[in-house]
């Protein structure tokens, strides 16, 4: 479950008439050689900007103090369509209100850009959020506390327990949603071992697993995910001196579901340090953790033996190694603070997209396009689903526009910084005009919005087509409006968009989440006011 936000406050936006355009005479060149002029109105200072001329193809950017300046644009004629992004930066929540200079009826017609989509999606917010927000909370206490030491040992030591294939171990396995001192103690044999793994599955389940489905697991992650995830992340830390990383396949994650969704994996950063008294779960050993296929619901929720295997764990894996290594390279490597949860949670889901792995990528996304004004980009709890899609559209955008998107993301996990300054260091040099956050929420938030629809063929307003991993056989990349063929089914039609049928109107919309407008069907003044401190940021595009 998400935790308490800032308290709201309210801005309203007073809007004249909205543009991006969509046509071919333009300056400037984009990442991939797209030439396209972008108009940039800033008004912070305050003031009255008349937002009109724009060419085809050139998008109108915004910086609004939205309590001291405004923005208006009055459309030449009713056939006249307008798409806005506006993304609040306040910490607090903003209610935005569009008005008119008239009160007459809008003939609007359109509430999607592109294809029709099924009723908006509710997201829902598990109480395996909680349990991550726990887990990111207890690996700042881990690194920051002198309470824990982390765990050494000599190569000796790691020869004298060396493992092999039918040996059985006792782990201890986090069994709260709320507590690292909550474990229990099961017993697993060893079914899988490589030169980089041990895979073990926890004896309670020993009938749920196969030996072929964990070899598929083990090889698929050993042979395809990791050497690409250690050239793009970097290399996981070995406290132990044994070479290896120890998966268990167990049923307490199983049972640990709620109504809400189950715990699929997790990286425990405990297992890094000595156990003590405080840190009693601790296995001192790179370790994660996985759910097991349990298609009678012996130990919570059905899921097929199919499903498990080839759509939830293999990327499961993917993504809990990024979130290892980010704790290695963070902490151990730079002496820095765990990276900020939000952040950590695009960078596995991109782990699981860049390996082949991310069939369970589509189902977040279309919880983000579903209510993109109550899926933050950067909310300051752990992310719920519909955020993890957000941020992963985020970092995926980012990793397109940059000259080299590998370096981006080795600089992102490299580094004591983190959150938006991390961001900003790791992708600046790029392009001059295009190195802060406001800059890439404004044009990101666009692009969401303009994607695969045909309104512009401009590198920064559109992702790259997706492929199809050679190896796996699964799509990578984005498509926002398309079949994901991901298994579950998931149709996706672009982000809802707000499209007035008459004025005024308020949408509220939490920081750094992103609220569409459409104007059409009016030559009335549209215009963007507020009341209020609030900053909001945003685009406008001429469409018709």
């Amino acid at each position: 479950m998400r935790g308490q936000r800032g308290g709201r406050s309210v801005v309203v936006l007073t809007f004249a008439a909205l543009l991006i355009t969509t046509s071919c005479s333009s300056s400037g060149t984009g990442s991939s050689g797209q030439s396209a002029a972008t108009n940039t109105v800033s008004s912070i200072g305050g003031g009255f900007e008349s937002l009109s001329g724009l060419a085809l193809q050139d998008v109108q950017t915004l910086e609004l103090n939205l309590s001291i300046s405004s923005a208006q644009v009055t459309p030449q004629q009713a056939q006249d369509k307008y798409l806005v992004a506006l993304v609040p930066t306040s910490s607090s929540n903003t209610t935005i209100a569009i008005n008119s200079s008239a009160s007459s009826p809008v003939n609007a017609t359109s509430s999607r850009l592109g294809l029709s989509m099924a009723d908006p999606v509710k997201p829902e917010e598990p109480e395996e959020i909680q349990f991550h927000q726990y887990l990111m909370e207890s690996s700042e206490i881990f690194s920051q506390s002198d309470e824990f030491e982390p765990f050494k040992t000599s190569s000796l030591a790691a020869l004298n327990k060396a493992e092999t294939v039918g040996d059985t171990q006792s782990f201890r396995v986090l069994s709260s949603m709320s507590s690292i001192s909550s474990y229990k103690t099961v017993t697993a044999t060893l079914r899988v071992k490589t030169s980089n793994l041990l895979v073990y599955v926890d004896n309670d389940a020993a009938n749920l697993v196969v030996d072929e489905d964990v070899d598929t697991l083990a090889s698929e992650f050993e042979d395809i995910a990791l050497p690409l995830e250690r050239d793009i992340f970097g290399q996981e830390s070995d406290i132990n001196n044994d070479g290896t990383m120890t998966i268990l396949m167990t049923p307490i994650l199983n049972k640990m579901a709620t109504s809400g969704g189950l715990v699929t994996g997790f990286f425990f950063p405990g297992d890094l340090y000595v156990q003590s008294s405080g840190n009693p779960a601790s296995n001192e050993r790179e370790m994660f953790f996985t759910m097991v296929p349990d298609p009678q619901g012996s130990f919570g929720p059905n899921v097929s033996v199919d499903f498990t295997i080839h759509n939830i764990l293999p990327g499961v894996l993917a993504h809990e190694y990024q979130h290892m290594t980010s704790f290695q390279q963070h902490v151990f490597l730079n002496g820095g603070s765990p990276e900020v949860s939000w952040l950590n949670e695009a960078l596995s889901h991109f782990a699981e997209d860049i390996t082949g792995f991310g069939r369970e990528n589509p189902s977040r996304v279309r919880l983000a396009l579903a209510n993109p004004q109550t899926s933050p980009l950067a909310p300051s709890t752990a992310p719920g689903l519909a955020e993890r899609g957000m941020s992963y559209l985020f970092i995926r955008y980012l990793y397109e526009q940059s000259a080299d998107g590998n370096a981006f993301i080795k600089r992102l996990l490299n580094t004591s910084k983190t959150s938006i300054s991390n961001i900003e260091t790791a992708f600046a040099g790029t392009q001059s005009s295009f190195d802060d956050f406001n800059d890439f929420v404004k044009n990101w938030s666009m692009a969401i919005a303009l994607s695969g629809s045909g309104a512009t063929d401009d590198s920064r307003y559109n992702y790259q087509a997706r492929e199809v991993h050679p190896v796996t056989g699964n799509y990578t990349g984005i498509c926002l409006r398309c079949n994901a063929d991901d298994g579950r089914g998931t149709v996706l039609s672009g982000p809802t968009i707000s499209t007035p049928t008459s004025f005024p109107i308020q949408a509220s919309v939490e920081s750094t989440a992103i609220q569409y407008f459409m104007i059409e069907g009016t030559t009335d003044t549209v215009s963007i006011s507020a009341g209020g401190n609030n900053s909001v940021i945003g685009s406008i595009a001429k469409l018709k």
